[in-house]
């Protein structure tokens, strides 16, 4: 009787072709949980920057500035909207600014763009969208479902904008 000491060198085989299968198994996976997390990671971003941009726009648009003369507050068509309105400074008080709203498309499909023009100018870009059907619109009056209009260039601003992407609509009140 024999007693065996050892593996054979096809079990040592075996065993390694086995172990590397489960090895290149797990960096498949944690390379694919890399790249997910990654893909987590960047919509989180896309979806707090668009957020952040809302809030923005609404708390520019609540903050509408009076003109000094006879010229409009509010301005614009069915892609941009500009209007003068209060800014919240970094020193936590608030300054004039003028702020500019508008749609812009690329190759890919359609963005938002918000400029602050204050003492510095900051440019935000948000809600991209791919289907090429985001317009703004202004409600004139409120009786009867709304009026809404395309163009703006009255004295008064309107009472609300309504920022308008596919089947996504946002309205922006005005407080008077």
């Amino acid at each position: 009787m024999s007693t065996r000491r050892g593996f054979t060198l096809i079990e040592v085989t075996i065993a390694l072709v086995v172990g590397g299968m489960a090895l290149s198994a797990a960096v498949a996976l944690f390379t694919g949980l890399g790249e997910r997390a990654d893909q987590i990671r960047a919509a989180g971003a896309r979806v707090d920057r668009d957020a952040n941009a809302e809030r923005l726009l609404r708390s520019l648009w609540t903050n509408l500035r009076p003109s000094d003369d006879s010229s409009p507050i509010v301005s614009g068509d069915s892609t941009v909207v500009e209007f003068s309105a209060w800014c919240e400074s970094v020193e936590g008080w608030l300054r004039p600014c003028r702020a500019r709203l508008a749609i812009d498309h690329d190759g890919r499909g359609s963005q938002f763009t918000l400029v602050l023009a204050a003492a510095a100018t900051m440019t935000m870009k948000f809600w991209h969208r791919d289907h090429g059907l985001e317009r703004i619109r202004y409600l004139r009056n409120a009786e009867n479902g709304g009026h809404l209009v395309t163009n703006w260039r009255d004295i008064v601003p309107p009472l609300a904008i309504v920022v308008i992407a596919g089947t996504d609509t946002v309205m922006f009140p005005t407080w008077r």
